[in-house]
């Protein structure tokens, strides 16, 4: 059938069919004497209120996300990945692990971990925290401990030990999709002999790919080194400022890009090559998903 449109000019058009871009109400006034059971169909529909709301708050730049590619299976097949010459440095690193005697342990807060976060353990986070170079707030004692007891099938701790005595650990937590590297901590005297920082990188690279994720952040401090080690890319993140009294107002206002300088970028996920010894390697693809603004040491 052919329908007529006439126009409010009286300009008179035929067509084919004919698309109705307004709301419901209208369209079943609209159609009212051609299909009743539809009018009053289009008429019953319902429209909630909407509103913008401007709240004040600024954007501004947080520090880049450093993020593993997803797909390998372990961290063993993640390496195999790398050119033989970035590949040699790392089982360097891992070996050292095992010649000083250092063994890896793998538990979650359903383990009852929470118990091995001793005074001790804090102190190791706390000497990481206080050498990066990037300042975040320093998390308390209780923090790792509640979120094992709270998030018990969520959290993962790996632990490494110097016979009875743990020497260095990450926390981090892990999804279906997701894994987030939170904090970890060394002893640095341990660390000049046996490498403890770099390996708990890698083994906490390997529990993510383990998991599946989809999402590997491995935290936002030592861009370089997780770049060109690890082969880590970055994601920007942001944060959304306000001032709550009228003087912080007007020095926002003022000042905000010397307060909250632009971050840009220094190793995009363009970088991310594959094996160059292999040229038919390639990196599987990763959707760009938001992260959350912590970030591992």
């Amino acid at each position: 059938s052919t329908w007529i449109v006439r126009g409010a000019d009286g300009e008179r058009l035929e067509a084919d069919a004919v698309l109705l871009a307004v709301p419901g109400h209208d369209a079943a006034n609209m159609l009212g004497a051609i299909d009743a059971g539809l009018s009053r169909s289009l008429a019953s529909i319902t429209y909630g209120s909407t509103a913008t709301v401007f709240l004040g708050y600024r954007r501004a730049d947080s520090f880049p996300m450093n993020r593993v590619e997803p797909g390998s299976r372990d961290f063993a097949d993640y390496l195999s990945r790398f050119p033989s010459k970035k590949r040699r440095p790392i089982r360097r690193s891992q070996k050292r692990l095992a010649e000083n005697g250092l063994r890896v342990v793998e538990l979650y807060g359903r383990d009852g971990v929470a118990d091995l976060y001793t005074d001790a353990v804090h102190k190791l986070y706390k000497a990481v925290a206080e050498r990066s170079d990037v300042q975040f707030e320093q998390l308390p004692l209780e923090f790792p401990r509640e979120l094992a007891r709270r998030m018990p099938d969520n959290t993962v701790f790996t632990l490494i030990y110097r016979g009875e005595e743990i020497v260095g650990f990450s926390l981090s937590l892990v999804s279906e999709t997701t894994f987030h590297g939170m904090v970890l901590g060394v002893d640095y005297e341990v660390n000049a002999e046996a490498e403890v920082y770099f390996n708990l990188l890698y083994q906490s690279i390997d529990t993510a790919l383990r998991h599946g994720a989809q999402e590997i952040c491995i935290g936002q401090t030592t861009d370089a080194l997780k770049h060109d080690k690890l082969g880590c890319y970055q994601v920007p993140l942001s944060i959304f400022v306000k001032g709550g009294r009228w003087t912080m107002r007007v020095v926002l206002k003022a000042g905000f890009s010397s307060i909250f300088p632009p971050r840009p970028l220094l190793y995009p996920r363009e970088e991310v090559q594959p094996n160059t010894d292999d040229p038919t390697a390639t990196l599987p693809p990763v959707a760009d998903l938001a992260a959350v603004d912590v970030g591992m040491c």
